[in-house]
């Protein structure tokens, strides 16, 4: 299913009422995630062999439809008495097992078949629900059944409905991500009308006005991927060579005769799609391509071999062609491999969005993928929080949130990564390998990782438990890097830091590219792995480096966006994938220049200073080649609302205590990098807009220059100069557990150290008895801690900044 259209079409994953917002994430996902599991809980007792539906659907004025469904099952246990069944607010005419008439118990939700005799698991049994009524359509506007403009159709997944799975609005069923069965529709239509549905035509009979199709699904599927289409359609068919394994699979395009032209240009693209995920999963295995256009313009839905695909997005052009390959997709995840649950729907629609990637790399290349997955990345780290009301893991995503920004953009954001982690071989040779061994079955995400780290040489363990079981992310950059000559080449000792964003706790054992080049612009790269706060790896050079960077390739997902250029020109130069913008006034000669989008608060001062206050949301790092050869100014949007497109600087933006923001408390920090202290950069001006009140406004620095910028705010009305002496030894610095201070000076003279927070709050004070003191951090709050070493009289004798990671 996709619910996020690109352009004009109204609806993002989740509608404008944000289901999420009224609502406590860990209350609901708690009772959600019991719900979901209950639903699963008749699949364990009876197994549902097949579903005989008949349906009417020539009522158009009065909106209802009529019919029965014949479920046909066997128990899975002994002495099963009642059989029951999902069907939404219908009215049953009668329940029957053959010409016997059945009783039961009916809440307008859940009809319970009281069987007229005990049965066990040597037993096959059939009972016929009849019934009539009008179906549902689902509370948010998505899902269930349409009655549109001559046409009748339904959605079978519900945004609003717990559960989502919605083929319980117009069949009796299991309405649950477990329980599949074979399917044979018959509907009655009549006035030029035609029903499409799963499967193949088995026939067509003319009575009158009245058009009776019979359609056959040989393939088992889920309550929620069956359906029915009804229009004065025809389709244009059209057929599938694979060039795998040689199969002929026909394609059904199915639209009003106005539109089909219009259909055809639009799918042109369609048997690439085909063969991208062919290649990259495995065969096509259904007995047909089909899409079914609908007046739905808020998404489709990945019905078996039917796809209800928007009509407003078969235009003629091929702007739309990434719905057209995600819904495709889903033939393999979802439709023949499914989440367990719910809660895991990013193995469903996380895999879809990232398989529009893979077939834009099919089609286009590989520039067409890097730039959808780093348009994507950017996306997800700015909003996927904001728009799901929070930092969720993949595994565990809450029911309401179960089709938001997390599930399909950071569940492909993802996928990326994990197909860096492994390379591409042992990446496809594993999702192959799941589609092969797990058809018609369903995964956790914890099934999804054990048959992964069966390929051999692969081991993905530290990676979902970082990536896919607990939310947020990662952020790398390097702290320092030390340069030995040594021979020909040159070792390289980089110190990598790690920070979080919306994560709980570091990741482990990350590859990460580290680029390395020369004075000349030759690059080398090499693969080196992080992880914790901080990691020390050295790598030998085969040239004399001047530059060095991580994961210009973006091949892992942290929280960093960046961009490269080669400045030749003068003019604006926009790097959109790091908020920045460049006006070139002068160029001598060419330059190398790379600039980072830093979505994580920058470290803190080096000296204390409780008169101004870092950005918590994010900083900027400029680096590069010959950079004497350019003249340019930049500007820096700031924009901290909670609105539209903010959502950059709300954590800076804020009261500061009994400080109110002004815009006029807005400074520009800098320090040439990292490990120096944050000074005010002196060449900068700032364009506030209609109020100083507003958050939105435009940091011009006048003459930039490579180095680290964030914003800060002033708090207080005393400057950076009047803070205390940076003279005390203190290491390591920064520090996530135990630090050593060097008290040399005053020991054996009963002096002492104190240790002070932010607010300046005495967090430890210690009498100073041997010559080095060691004190264990852990459990302090991450910030920056001045210590003061103290005389016996009390005297200040030296101080010092303590930065608590």
């Amino acid at each position: 299913m996709k619910s996020k259209l690109v352009g004009f079409i109204v609806a993002l994953f989740v509608f404008a009422f944000h289901l999420s917002e009224a609502q406590t994430c860990s209350h609901r996902g708690h009772a959600h995630s019991l719900r979901s599991n209950m639903e699963s809980l008749r699949s364990d007792t009876i197994d549902v062999l097949d579903y005989d539906i008949f349906l009417d659907v020539t009522d158009f004025s009065g909106a209802t439809i009529g019919g029965s469904t014949t479920v046909k099952f066997h128990p899975l246990m002994n002495n099963i008495q009642q059989l029951s069944l999902d069907l939404l607010h219908m009215n049953i005419d009668s329940v029957k097992m053959g010409t016997q008439v059945l009783a039961y118990t009916y809440t307008d939700t859940l009809l319970q078949v009281i069987l007229p005799g005990t049965y066990s698991t040597a037993d096959t049994l059939q009972v016929s629900v009849f019934y009539h009524g009008t179906p549902q359509m689902d509370p948010s506007g998505w899902g269930g059944w349409y009655w549109n403009s001559g046409y009748a159709f339904n959605l079978g997944v519900g945004f609003e409905a717990i559960p989502h799975n919605y083929g319980r609005v117009w069949h009796a069923c299991f309405d649950n991500f477990i329980e599949r069965a074979t399917y044979t529709i018959t509907v009655k239509t009549n006035n030029g009308k035609r029903a499409y549905c799963n499967g193949y035509l088995v026939n067509e009979t003319v009575n009158g006005s009245d058009i009776i199709r019979q359609w056959r699904m040989d393939t088992p599927i889920l309550s929620y991927l069956a359906c029915v289409n009804v229009a004065a359609y025809t389709h244009v068919q059209q057929s599938y060579v694979s060039p795998i394994t040689s199969n002929t699979t026909p394609i059904w395009l199915t639209a009003l005769p106005v539109d089909t032209t219009n259909m055809k240009n639009s799918f042109v693209h369609l048997p690439d799609a085909l063969e991208a995920f062919e290649t990259g999963y495995g065969p096509y295995i259904w007995n047909k391509v089909g899409y079914s256009l609908v007046p739905f313009s808020s998404g489709a839905m990945e019905h078996a071999t039917n796809i209800a695909y928007p009509l407003l997005t078969a235009n003629g052009s091929t702007f739309y062609e990434t719905l057209m390959a995600h819904e495709l997709s889903h033939h393999w995840w979802g439709d023949l491999v499914t989440c367990i649950s719910a809660e895991h729907m990013w193995i469903n629609e996380g895999m879809a969005r990232y398989s529009e990637c893979l077939f834009l790399e099919h089609l286009y290349g590989s520039a067409r993928y890097n730039k959808e997955i780093r348009d994507n990345h950017k996306n997800v780290l700015w909003k996927a929080h904001i728009d799901d009301g929070g930092y969720f893991a993949l595994s565990a995503i809450p029911l309401n949130v179960t089709y938001g920004t997390t599930t399909y953009d950071k569940g492909a954001d993802v996928v990326h990564t994990m197909r860096s982690y492994i390379g591409d071989t042992l990446f496809f040779a594993g999702l192959h390998q799941i589609i092969a061994n797990n058809q018609f079955q369903n995964l956790s995400s914890e099934d999804f990782r054990d048959q992964m780290n069966l390929i051999p040489g692969v081991d993905l363990n530290d990676f979902f438990d970082g990536w896919i079981l607990n939310p947020g992310f990662p952020h790398f950059s390097i702290d320092s890097i030390h340069y030995v000559q040594n021979g020909p080449n040159w070792d390289a000792q980089l110190f990598i830091g790690q920070k979080l964003r919306g994560a709980p706790a570091y990741y482990n054992n990350v590859p990460i590219n580290v680029f390395f080049r020369d004075a000349s612009w030759n690059v080398f790269v090499v693969r080196v792995m992080a992880g914790g706060a901080q990691s020390v790896v050295t790598v030998q050079v085969p040239f004399q480096p001047v530059y060095a960077s991580l994961n210009e390739d973006e091949k892992i997902s942290d929280a960093v966006t960046g961009e490269n250029l080669v400045i030749k020109t003068n003019g604006l130069k926009g790097v959109d994938h790091a908020n920045f913008q460049f006006n070139v006034y002068g160029v001598n000669d060419s330059a190398f220049v790379r600039v980072e989008h830093h979505w994580v608060g920058p470290d803190d001062f080096m000296q204390a200073d409780f008169y101004h206050v870092l950005s918590p949301d994010r900083y900027w790092r400029l680096t590069g080649i010959d950079w004497q050869n350019i003249y340019a100014t930049a500007k820096l949007n700031y924009n901290g609302t909670t609105t539209g497109a903010g959502y950059l600087d709300d954590g800076l933006m804020v009261d500061h205590g009994s400080v109110l923001f002004h815009e006029d408390s807005l400074i520009l920090f800098y320090r040439s990098k990292p490990g120096e202290q944050w000074t005010e950069y002196p060449h900068y001006t700032r364009q506030t807009q209609a109020s100083k009140f507003d958050k939105v406004g435009t940091i011009v620095i006048d003459s930039v220059k490579m180095g680290e910028y964030t914003f800060g705010m002033r708090v207080g009305t005393v400057g950076i100069s009047e803070i205390v002496k940076d003279n005390l030894e203190i290491y390591p610095n920064p520090v996530s557990e135990t630090v050593i201070i060097n008290v040399e000076s005053i020991a054996g003279n009963k002096g002492s150290i104190q240790i002070m927070d932010a607010s300046g709050k005495m967090v430890l004070e210690q009498v100073c008895d041997q010559k080095k003191i060691s004190c264990s951090v852990q459990g302090w709050p991450s910030g920056t801690y001045v210590v003061v070493l103290l005389d016996k009289s009390g005297k200040k004798i030296k101080t010092g900044k303590l930065v608590v990671r």
